[in-house]
């Protein structure tokens, strides 16, 4: 919103504050029902590789079906938040500027949960890729330089010697 004195310009701020919240309370409950989805895959392919009996060897569809579902919250979210400020745009006295926050906030969280997911099942976007190459030096040790080597050598078909 834009600024301003007064009731008008208080009461901006107190529906874009209004809009925020409804957007971050679907951003962290959608996180959180991914990160349980993510919790049980962890354990039943644990729980899978520990055991020989193959009738037991099933797959982690629970965990799957709570991923999607906090995707799908993401996404409601995200949608609210674009509806809710076009149906306040008014009060909200939305600028160009405003309107592209709104997109920014609207879409940015599901574009890192769609590149967090794309990477922990394995297909890594090219630019994660360059970033993590070009940022090698300053990375955690969780990440040894034989897997950002392998990483470089599948991904972008760099030779590492390594």
């Amino acid at each position: 919103p834009t600024g301003g004195c007064g009731r008008a310009g208080e009461g901006a701020w107190r529906a874009w504050h209004s809009l925020e919240n409804a957007q971050l309370n679907w951003v962290r409950n959608g996180l959180s029902t991914s990160g349980l989805g993510i919790a049980m895959i962890q354990f039943r392919t644990a729980q899978n590789n520990e055991d020989d009996v193959t009738q037991n060897d099933l797959p982690p569809v629970g965990g799957f079906v709570l991923m999607c579902a906090g995707q799908l919250m993401l996404l409601s979210g995200a949608v609210q938040h674009v509806a809710g400020a076009y149906a306040l745009r008014q009060r909200l006295r939305l600028t160009p500027v405003g309107c592209a926050a709104v997109l920014a906030h609207a879409l940015l969280p599901m574009a890192a949960f769609g590149t967090a997911m794309a990477c922990v099942v394995g297909c890594h976007p090219r630019w994660v890729c360059h970033a993590m190459w070009g940022a090698r030096e300053a990375l955690p040790p969780l990440l040894s330089e034989k897997r950002l080597n392998n990483l470089a050598r599948m991904k972008l078909g760099i030779e590492t010697g390594g």
